[in-house]
């Protein structure tokens, strides 16, 4: 092979290398004001729109080589050679422009940076949620509702048109394994109806025995679910903020009556899990279980967090506390098992330095099971509860940022059992009087 002859081929490689570059290289100036992560991280989804870029253009600028060669081939045939040959040419050029036009339109659309990716203008663009029946934040609050409908079958997407109509932009919803078709299509159906999705994370309801897999599904769940995450950028149509900002560690580790109370093995597992999923998704928050009573374990847990792990303020970005009062009210005077202990947890935060955190109210409620009267109460006072507690989140309380009301529908099956009587709708769907205080706190209904 003579010198020009093996110089061309590494030519059109260096010039295919230059394109990539180029093409990259135009592709972050367009898109990284809009789409940057947090600390300069670059997303997932960012990396795969960038290798989609050089597939496509790279692509479009070998067609264009083959159909520079197809032309001059075809004008040496229509020079001399047959009719034949020259129809066969002909449909050749024909074919090969059309591949080009394709592939280009291909190109221009793979380096395009997406409507929902671009800086808006300042006092423009919409809202969050807009278009997708986004939710009222009343009062600053974001107000949810433990819905559980992961792992229910085909009915369990198609049941949140129920929760629609009480106003909440938020759903709490238990996972315990990595991100599925059936999570996907749990948070498309919550999508489409502007609810965003509280992921609680955990393996069973004691701390898991594999620290290193449980971090690798909190990871795969902030990469996928979380802002900017993968399954947002394969669902343009949906709003990107109501992508999941938060996601909470497991539930209650501080009860004993999920097993033995392990307040060092909490801390711990939240310094192996946290900063291994904030580099998946450097935008997620991440909440860790607290509550603070007036005795026993529940008492200590927090003192004991932060004996276990001094530097536990580094792993986490908000508290996650589950303040039943049993059948007493929230404004219950002089009770320190109720609801009001929240201050006490909030005090016993702020003295670890953990005061500018955000504090989350991931469950409360009062169950109407007839046959237990220290728990339940009547559907009445349930739904007077619920609006009296958001009176005092709102007047009293507000360093609280979120509340979720235990739970969406109850099963009703034993009287003596309060756990089946939390519901806000019973199990044939009809409301209690507690659906219409939930769409008064929301701003729903007047």
């Amino acid at each position: 092979m003579s010198t020009s002859q093996g110089r061309a081929p590494r030519l059109r490689r260096v010039g295919l290398l230059a394109v990539s570059v180029a093409l990259l290289v135009g592709f972050v100036a367009t898109a990284a004001p809009a789409s940057g992560t947090a600390g300069g991280g670059e997303s997932a989804a960012s990396a795969a729109k960038k290798r989609k870029v050089v597939r496509a253009c790279v692509a479009y600028q070998r067609a264009r080589r083959t159909l520079r060669r197809v032309r001059r081939a075809s004008h040496a045939r229509r020079v001399a050679g047959p009719a034949s040959r020259k129809r066969r040419a002909h449909r050749a050029r024909v074919r090969h422009r059309k591949r080009v036009k394709r592939l280009q339109r291909s190109c221009l659309n793979a380096r395009r940076v997406p409507k929902r990716l671009r800086r808006p203008r300042p006092g423009s663009g919409p809202a969050p949620g807009a278009g997708v029946n986004a939710a009222v934040e009343t009062g600053g609050v974001r107000w949810g509702l433990h819905a559980n409908r992961w792992g229910r079958g085909p009915e369990g997407p198609s049941e949140l048109g129920r929760m629609q109509p009480m106003g909440v932009q938020w759903l709490r919803e238990e996972f315990d394994s990595r991100p599925d078709q059936q999570t996907d299509t749990l948070y498309l159906e919550a999508a489409r109806r502007g609810m965003r999705i509280l992921p609680l994370l955990q393996t069973g309801n004691t701390l898991p025995d594999d620290f290193d897999d449980f971090a690798q599904t909190v990871s795969a769940f902030a990469g996928r679910y979380g802002p900017g995450g993968e399954f947002w950028a394969s669902h343009p149509e949906l709003h990107p903020d109501l992508a999941s900002t938060h996601i909470e560690i497991y539930n209650e580790p501080y009860g004993s009556w999920y097993g033995p109370v392990q307040p060092a093995r909490y801390a711990a597992l939240m310094r192996h899990v946290v900063p291994r999923a904030r580099q998946a998704n450097p935008r997620a928050k991440f909440l860790m279980a607290i509550d603070r009573t007036p005795s026993g374990e529940r008492h200590t847990w927090i003192d004991e967090l932060y004996r276990a792990e001094p530097n536990l303020n580094d792993y986490f970005d908000a508290v996650a506390m589950h303040p039943y009062s049993g059948n007493r009210a929230p404004d219950q005077p002089n009770d320190p098992w109720g609801f009001v202990r929240i201050a006490d947890a909030r005090n016993a935060m702020e003295s670890r330095g953990a005061g500018g955190k955000e504090f989350w109210i991931t469950e409360v409620g009062w169950s109407t099971c007839p046959g237990d009267a220290e728990w339940c109460v009547t559907e009445a006072q349930q739904a007077a509860n619920m609006e009296r507690l958001a009176e005092l989140v709102r007047t009293r309380y507000t360093f609280v940022d979120a509340v979720f009301y235990y739970h969406f529908v109850g099963d009703e099956r034993n009287p003596s059992d309060a756990e089946d009587f939390f519901g806000i709708l019973h199990p044939d769907f009809s409301p209690k009087p507690a659906f219409h205080a939930l769409r008064r706190i929301t701003g729903v209904a007047g």
